[in-house]
Protein backbone atom coordinates (compact mmCIF):
# COMPACT_ATOMS: atom_id res chain seq x y z
CA UNK A 1 0.00 0.00 0.00
CA UNK A 2 0.99 3.65 -0.59
CA UNK A 3 1.71 6.03 2.27
CA UNK A 4 -0.28 8.63 2.91
CA UNK A 5 2.04 11.23 0.62
CA UNK A 6 2.08 9.01 -2.02
CA UNK A 7 -0.93 8.17 -2.23
CA UNK A 8 -2.25 12.33 -2.40
CA UNK A 9 0.62 12.69 -5.09
CA UNK A 10 -1.17 9.42 -7.22
CA UNK A 11 -4.92 10.53 -6.00
CA UNK A 12 -3.58 14.35 -7.19
CA UNK A 13 -2.24 12.90 -10.63
CA UNK A 14 -5.27 11.09 -11.29
CA UNK A 15 -7.42 14.06 -10.91
CA UNK A 16 -5.29 16.17 -13.11
CA UNK A 17 -5.46 13.71 -16.07
CA UNK A 18 -9.42 13.01 -15.88
CA UNK A 19 -9.60 17.11 -15.53
CA UNK A 20 -7.40 17.10 -19.01
CA UNK A 21 -9.71 14.55 -20.63
CA UNK A 22 -12.62 16.56 -19.38
CA UNK A 23 -11.07 19.68 -21.08
CA UNK A 24 -10.79 17.39 -24.21
CA UNK A 25 -14.30 15.99 -24.16
CA UNK A 26 -13.72 13.24 -22.78
CA UNK A 27 -15.07 11.27 -19.52
CA UNK A 28 -13.73 8.28 -17.66
CA UNK A 29 -15.83 4.95 -17.58
CA UNK A 30 -17.17 3.64 -13.99
CA UNK A 31 -13.87 0.97 -15.02
CA UNK A 32 -11.33 3.12 -16.06
CA UNK A 33 -12.26 5.24 -12.79
CA UNK A 34 -12.24 2.08 -10.12
CA UNK A 35 -8.36 1.41 -12.29
CA UNK A 36 -7.13 4.56 -11.57
CA UNK A 37 -8.40 4.31 -7.69
CA UNK A 38 -6.83 0.83 -7.59
CA UNK A 39 -3.13 3.26 -8.53
CA UNK A 40 -4.27 6.16 -5.95
CA UNK A 41 -4.66 3.17 -3.01
CA UNK A 42 -1.22 1.34 -4.26
CA UNK A 43 -2.50 -2.02 -5.88
CA UNK A 44 -1.29 -1.35 -9.00
CA UNK A 45 1.52 0.71 -10.16
CA UNK A 46 1.46 3.54 -13.10
CA UNK A 47 2.85 0.45 -15.19
CA UNK A 48 0.29 -1.39 -14.84
CA UNK A 49 -2.88 1.53 -14.79
CA UNK A 50 -1.98 1.82 -18.45
CA UNK A 51 -1.55 -1.47 -19.63
CA UNK A 52 -5.01 -2.28 -18.26
CA UNK A 53 -6.08 1.02 -19.52
CA UNK A 54 -4.39 0.30 -23.04
CA UNK A 55 -5.38 -3.42 -23.16
CA UNK A 56 -9.54 -2.42 -22.36
CA UNK A 57 -9.66 -0.24 -25.46
CA UNK A 58 -7.23 -2.92 -27.44
CA UNK A 59 -4.08 -0.48 -27.49
CA UNK A 60 -1.88 -3.33 -26.85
Amino acid sequence: MAGNQEEEDRRRRVEQADHSGRMEGQVLSDETRQTAMDYVRGAIDSTELVNQIRGRYGHD
